[in-house]
């Protein structure tokens, strides 16, 4: 990831965009290669506790899915509008690049995204080794707080200060990326495989679906307002609906430490909502 963004401001520039795109096919070949030599998985049946649900089919896994996981529903929410906001910042960064250098448009993007695939591949080294240390995950509040700094980290980068935005809010963005991406899926991991795959398949349509209409409306919404105007207000209201999230997170915790006393608390990262 580092190298693609590295390499792309050289390629491009230098071979033509032809060239980048093969590069680009070549490279999911490659990743087609390394799945086709995974080892298969065997699912095997989970023990079903009284009173948990069983195996559920179609909509109804995936509203069992939904209800299972305290807050898992906004959790999804969320992850669709961050979907959004990064449709925002993907169509706007080359906008943005062309103006401010009409002669070399490739520029600023590639330093931006090179900066961010650091920060991202350094946040997740990092979250690697501390969880390893300490036995403990980022969790559910990990996930919400690294939604704002990365919202935030993203308007930054379109705010006032192009040369100081690779190396400032860009590394920044892609540290909270990487916090938000292992915190989420962590999350989904801990849920019993009767409701993991659902819970997946629902995740994967929300983001791609806030993806691709947010694509749409912030390609509208580029002819006539500025990059840094449509990337705040995507932004924006991922930093809204985040706070919902921390604050119905916070309630939640609340509400299970007032009930600590009469009765155990799950604390599985991801399964309950310690967040830790």
């Amino acid at each position: 990831m580092v190298a693609g963004f590295a390499s792309s401001g050289v390629v491009a520039p230098w071979l033509g965009f032809t060239a980048a795109f093969l590069v680009d096919a070549v490279s999911f070949l490659a990743c087609a290669g390394a799945v086709a030599w995974l080892p298969g998985v065997t699912r095997t049946a989970e023990p079903i506790a009284d009173g948990e649900p069983g195996e559920r089919k179609g909509v109804f896994g995936t509203a069992t899915a939904l209800t299972a996981v305290p807050v898992l529903g906004l959790m999804v929410c969320l992850r669709g509008i961050d979907a959004l906001g990064s449709s925002s910042h993907n169509a706007a960064l080359p906008v943005y690049s062309s103006a401010l250098d009409p002669d070399d448009p490739a520029a600023f993007v590639s330093r931006f995204w090179l900066f961010w695939a650091l920060g991202n591949a350094l946040a997740q080294q990092v979250l690697q080794r501390w969880t390893k240390r300490t036995g403990r995950s980022v969790g559910a509040l990990g996930f919400g707080l690294g939604t704002v700094v990365m919202s935030s980290a993203f308007i930054l980068g379109f705010d006032r200060f192009p040369m100081a935005a690779p190396i400032g809010s860009a590394p920044a963005a892609g540290a909270a990326d990487g916090l938000t991406e292992v915190s989420y899926t962590s999350h989904l991991q801990t849920l019993p495989e009767t409701l993991r795959g659902h819970a997946f398949g629902l995740s994967a349509t929300v983001e791609n679906l806030g993806f691709g209409l947010g694509m749409i409306a912030v390609s509208a919404a580029l002819e006539s307002f500025s990059a840094l105007t449509v990337v705040a207000w995507s932004h924006r209201v991922a930093i809204v609906v985040a706070g919902i999230y921390l604050l119905r997170l916070y309630a939640l915790r609340g509400a299970d430490a007032e009930g600590a006393s009469g009765a155990s608390i799950d604390r599985r990262d991801g399964a309950g909502v310690s967040g830790s």
